[in-house]
């Protein structure tokens, strides 16, 4: 026998030590305390404890000089197979097992991990998580039943194939498990959003990992669709929390759900959710990924104080560009007013639900739904800000062969929101002719009859289901101005304007200058007139120069 080792902090009275070849009581007491725990353990040759003590692989754990607990293990060249961890039933939950399993990785850290197979039926995924291990992989077993083995593996630190040489990812996320139904469900009918996570332009920027609550929740599941939920979560790189710094994270998480909302925590799945954030936030992670709004809600304003953000799949997308464009997110003045213009950043998602359209009988899920896709897609999402930082108007654009296409075009009802539709109307001109584009297409069905109103006046012309606009950057003669639409017209599948007469009428060409903004007709009867005007009136009358 062995002297007693030191080692951790043993609770008290306790101490580990290595059975020794001759240690026939100490190898006698270690069988019979496994026999008593057959239901889990299954039945083992008495031999191959004596194997094991023999080859330095039988450790046990004393309370008193009794035999309370012993691991049964073996080192090979690729790691250590652990093949017994038992602890007396009334000291279970004490740190025994915990102390069993570190000292094995201490003392044989030159392997790459440790490996155990466990039967699934058993339901100690809970177990091996806190231990330290990640599921590894799945087979069928041999005995009667054809229970399901699961490989367990505990990882030593040591590179590997999947070890990144150098960190790229900007976003490091964990998800739940609705997350992975979505990516191993093809009938689920919200999974685009997920699928998002996947797409090449976020390979990067995105590092999607799991953590042990998603094993310890993926265990749990019968249904059909378990085995391609383990398949895909089996694909993400799996990283273990700091015990001490989930166990502070935790206690705090624990107390604060509690304040805010007593029956989450007191369901099973506010238990799950909340060891979720807890291991993100302990693992170092930046995003937490999930579509469960009172998750979100609840834990929310503490995780994001530990710098976590809780975030549904399409916000991801928009997290990560906010980290590259930081300078796209701040504020910048809206034509000279007070009004602001910024992309709405990740979270920003609930301030659209303002925008619904009551009068066109939109529901706020079908709003809700239209912003994720177009999220997902990675489209950005411009804010109108007031003076008081309030959102008041909301668009998306799309440019597509020429054609700046308007997805979504939203402003709050109020006094003001006639004119800052006539103000988003014009930025939407400006927008496309920055980007090179001859026509606009607003295809929002749910317009306001602000927007709409705006729209109208500003020369918007119907066809099937959109608003269209030319957006002419020609100047020229009546004939080149009225060339450039034609062709414009033709690209997109619309109907040709109307011929522009020769000589135009001031009011004429004032007209189509108007509507084709930023069009000049140089050969019609319109008076032009050149000004000066010293620069700060024209500052104040015009916004220029800035």
């Amino acid at each position: 026998m062995t002297p007693p080792l030191q080692f951790g902090d043993l609770p008290s009275g306790t101490s580990l030590e290595l059975a020794g070849a001759g240690a026939t009581d100490a190898i006698d007491a270690a069988i019979e305390l496994g026999n008593r725990a057959r239901d889990t353990l299954g039945h083992l040759p008495f031999a191959a404890y004596e194997d094991a003590a023999r080859n330095g692989g039988l450790l046990l754990g004393r309370e008193g000089g009794n035999v309370v607990a012993y691991a049964l293990f073996g080192a090979t060249d690729r790691h250590v197979r652990l093949t017994h961890l038992c602890v007396e039933q009334r000291l279970r939950r004490g740190g025994i097992a915990r102390l069993l399993i570190n000292w094995i990785s201490e003392r044989h850290a030159d392997r790459p991990g440790i490996l155990v197979w466990c039967r699934r039926d058993y339901r100690l995924a809970d177990m091996w998580s806190h231990l330290g291990f990640e599921r590894l992989s799945e087979r069928p077993g041999r005995g009667r039943g054809n229970r399901t083995l699961v490989a367990w593996w505990r990882d030593h630190g040591h590179p590997h194939l999947f070890t990144r040489a150098g960190e790229t990812a900007i976003v490091r996320a964990s998800v739940d498990l609705n997350i992975i139904r979505d990516l191993a469900d093809e009938s689920r009918p919200d999974r685009v959003e997920s699928l998002a996570l996947l797409s090449d332009q976020s390979a990067d920027r995105l590092e999607v990992v799991r953590t042990p609550a998603l094993d310890v929740e993926m265990d749990a599941m019968d249904d059909e669709l378990r085995t391609p939920c383990v398949r895909r979560a089996h694909t993400l790189i799996s990283i273990q929390p700091s015990r001490g710094h989930y166990a502070s994270v935790h206690a705090e998480m624990l107390a604060s759900a509690n304040a805010a909302d007593p029956i989450f925590v007191q369901s099973t799945q506010g238990e799950l959710d909340i060891r979720y954030v807890s291991e993100a936030i302990a693992a170092g992670l930046n995003v937490f990924v999930t579509r469960d709004a009172r998750l979100t809600s609840t834990l929310g304003p503490l995780a994001a104080a530990h710098g976590l953000r809780i975030l549904r799949p399409a916000e991801v997308i928009v997290r990560m560009d906010e980290l590259v464009r930081a300078e796209a997110y701040q504020p910048a003045a809206l034509q000279a007013t007070g009004f602001t213009r910024r992309l709405i950043g990740s979270g920003g998602e609930l301030d659209l639900d303002a925008f619904v359209s009551r009068n066109t009988r939109e529901r706020l899920p079908q709003l809700r739904s239209r912003v994720r896709s177009l999220t997902a897609a990675g489209l950005e999402r411009v804010g109108i800000f007031s003076p008081e930082q309030k959102l008041v108007a909301a668009f998306v654009v799309q440019d597509d062969a020429g054609v700046l296409h308007v997805p979504l075009f939203r402003v709050a009802d109020g006094p003001l929101a006639d004119t800052i539709a006539h103000q988003l109307v014009f930025t939407l001109r400006m927008e496309a002719l920055k980007r090179g584009d001859s026509l606009i297409r607003l295809v929002d069905p749910f317009m306001s009859r602000a927007t709409l109103a705006a729209a109208a006046d500003d020369g918007f012309l119907t066809h099937g289901d959109a608003h269209y606009a030319f957006v002419i950057d020609v100047c020229g003669s009546a004939r080149d101005v009225e060339h450039a639409a034609v062709a414009a017209a033709r690209a997109a599948s619309l109907p040709s304007p109307a011929a522009i007469r020769h000589r135009l009428s001031g009011i004429g060409a004032g007209q189509v200058e108007r509507v084709w903004w930023p069009a000049k007709v140089v050969d019609s009867e319109l008076t032009s007139y050149l000004m000066p005007i010293r620069q700060s009136f024209s500052n104040e009358l015009l916004g220029q120069p800035r």
